[in-house]
């Protein structure tokens, strides 16, 4: 086969017709584009007829030089080029990553014939504690152009930092994007005055240390809040702040353009209940979650007062009741439980409306206060609180907690206690009891007498003799419940506990580092006892857990047992436990991997936990089976006994 024809010696690329000679230079990379464009004036017009748009961003970076990036950052498509700003007759020297592209021309020539090959309008500039271009030789390069965006990041505490960036932004701005992860100015009002007095379209800012919303004249903003913006005992920004801004929105006092407002924060350095304290006063309507989020999100629409009413709105006369009762039922079992109950209370028609949904959210109650009752309405779940009500126990005006509404509408405490507890099909209690509980018991026993009790929970118990004389009188009131879970023994000597606690029967009860117990005094269906070291011994050992099992054998145990767990530190137990505890015992192995329905699940009963054996034990009397069940997890270990 014969050679293909190859070019000769003397090819040039301008002896291609014009589409063959674009097509070429097309495939080329910028810093090869560039250096052609400056051939001639058809070299220049050749490269600008490719209608390419490359991104721009102008680094501010050397006191004889401006950077510019073109084409992006990535490693195949970007190039850095540079602009040298100081007749000094000196050669800028080439530094590994950017090519000078003055080519003769000064560097507001070069900078033109570069933007105009390009397509570029509007410049956008990267100011960093590095940035050391004089601020004349920028302004005589980039005078004329309007800046899109500003971007200032990894600020400096330095004052000559501070000063020079200070004098950059008066020469830039305004801009239509400013990006400020730092402040370079001393006092706020300078700020305000110097920045803040222009309109964006995008104003994102960080770390900054004060910042009022209503300076803010931007159509998409963007404030991001990190611990360092924190002073001692003051937030940038709080519920307070923002719920202020909205309002100003809402009676149309604030920027007219304005269309969002983003600010981050970590959750720990935000007010306890910040989405209630910024939603309280306002006039709103939750929305239903889409779904087109991965992260869960809430969402609620208010209006502008002076916002014109479409023309399909509802009369100013329109009434919900006016509607069919299914219209009007469907329409109630969108609102918040806050709207349910506000509406609950017009009518006895508009009680038995919301009672109709049959909606059963779990309602737990906190005994924090002397003059009102918290109550928890709705589920408590990771990254979401349940709604935080209050009961006033007495017929006075109180300075409440902005998160909390309270809920009597006129009633006493009784009537609307029972009125939430009817509307919402609640007829147990389930009732939390702290180290901050001091609500009156009289008051307790005047708003529940009468009402069966769940569940009990005694958390985060302390020493003090007057907080524990307050919970043993609120358990001798309280008791007997279905579930008790207790943290912390509020009786002086182990008789006292046995007589008022364990003397009742329960489905479940849990036990949280109890310094004695006898096993035989558990009146329980479902046992968890958490045994940890705190100093002495543990209140069980393998003898006794043994002795359970045998009187179990024997049918001398509680007759409605059906299980108990034991969690402890493997320091604490003693060796060779498992081989002490079956010793004696009349038993048969389960193979590996034998599992059984009757036991509950979860993390407390060993759902991660890695069992060392299964053994099946039975009764005498009518040979129903139980299982011995040993399991470890780290240094914790878990003993567990149920009937199967």
């Amino acid at each position: 086969m014969s050679e293909p024809a190859k070019p000769k010696p003397d090819f040039r690329l301008m002896d291609l017709d014009y589409w063959c000679r674009r097509q070429m230079i097309s495939h080329w990379e910028i810093r090869k584009q560039i250096p052609f464009s400056y051939c001639s004036k058809e070299s220049f017009k050749l490269v600008k007829s490719l209608n390419q748009n490359p991104a721009f961003s102008i680094q501010l970076d050397g006191a004889e030089w401006i950077t510019v990036n073109i084409g992006g950052e990535t490693y195949m498509n970007g190039s850095t080029q540079r602009f040298k700003v100081v007749d000094n007759g000196i050669d800028l020297p080439r530094i590994g990553y950017a090519t000078p592209v003055n080519y003769g021309l000064s560097a507001r020539d070069a900078f033109v014939h570069l933007c105009e090959m390009y397509h570029h309008k509007e410049l956008t500039i990267r100011l960093d504690p590095e940035s050391k271009t004089p601020v004349d030789a920028v302004k005589n390069v980039l005078d004329g152009f309007p800046t899109n965006t500003i971007i200032y990041s990894d600020g400096s505490d330095r004052e000559e930092v501070n000063v020079y960036i200070r004098s950059a932004l008066e020469l830039l701005l305004p801009s239509k994007t400013l990006f400020m992860s730092e402040n370079p100015y001393n006092f706020y009002h300078d700020f305000r005055d110097k920045v803040l007095q222009f309109e964006y379209e995008n104003l994102v800012l960080q770390n900054l240390k004060q910042i009022d919303l209503l300076d803010v004249k931007s159509i998409h903003t963007e404030v991001s809040i990190t611990p360092c913006c924190f002073q001692i005992g003051r937030r940038l920004i709080t519920t307070q702040h923002f719920q202020g801004f909205i309002r100003k929105w809402i009676k149309s006092e604030i920027y007219p353009k304005f269309k969002t407002i983003l600010i981050h924060s970590y959750s720990r350095d935000m007010e306890e209940n910040y989405q209630q304290k910024v939603l309280d006063g306002l006039l709103y309507q939750q929305l239903p979650n889409d779904g087109k989020y991965k992260h869960r999100s809430t969402k609620f629409t208010v209006s502008t007062c002076t916002m014109a009413e479409p023309a399909n709105a509802p009369k100013p006369d329109f009434r919900l009741m006016d509607l069919d009762y299914w219209c009007r039922r469907r329409m109630i079992s969108h609102w918040d439980v806050k709207k349910q109950i506000a509406f609950s209370h017009c009518s006895k028609e508009s009680f038995e409306l919301v009672k109709s949904l049959n909606q059963k959210p779990e309602i737990t109650i906190t005994l924090d206060e002397l003059k009102w009752i918290t109550v928890n309405i709705g589920k408590e779940v990771l990254g979401r609180d349940s709604e935080i009500y209050l009961i006033k126990l007495v017929d006075e005006e109180i300075a409440h907690p902005g998160y909390a509404t309270p809920i009597n509408f006129g009633l006493n405490a009784r009537d609307a206690f029972i009125h939430l507890c009817k509307m919402y099909h609640q007829k147990e209690l389930t009732i939390r009891l702290n180290l901050q509980s001091k609500t009156p018991l009289d008051a307790i026993r005047n708003v529940f007498d009468g009402f069966p009790v769940h569940t009990i929970t005694y958390c985060d118990g302390s020493n003090r003799e007057e907080e524990k004389a307050y919970i043993r009188n609120m358990l001798e009131f309280l008791l007997p419940s279905k579930t008790l879970l207790m943290s912390k023994n509020p009786y002086d000597t182990y008789q006292e506990f046995r007589d008022n606690v364990l003397q009742f029967e329960y489905e479940t009860l849990v036990l949280q580092r109890p310094e004695q117990i006898d096993l035989l005094d558990l009146k329980a269906m479902n046992t968890e006892i958490n045994l940890t070291l705190s100093g002495r011994n543990l209140p069980l050992n393998t003898q006794q857990f043994r002795g359970f099992i045998e009187k179990w054998i024997r049918s001398e145990a509680y007759p409605k047992f059906k299980t108990i767990a034991f969690h402890a530190e493997s320091r604490g137990v003693e060796e060779n436990y498992q081989e002490k505890i079956l010793d004696g015992l009349l038993y048969q192995q389960l193979p590996n991997g034998w599992r059984s329905k009757n036991v509950p699940g979860g993390i407390y009963w060993g759902e991660f936990f890695q069992v060392n054996g299964n053994f099946e034990v039975q009764r005498e009397v009518d040979g129903q089976k139980a299982v011995i069940s040993f399991a470890t997890f780290g240094q914790a270990i878990l003993w567990k006994f149920f009937v199967v």
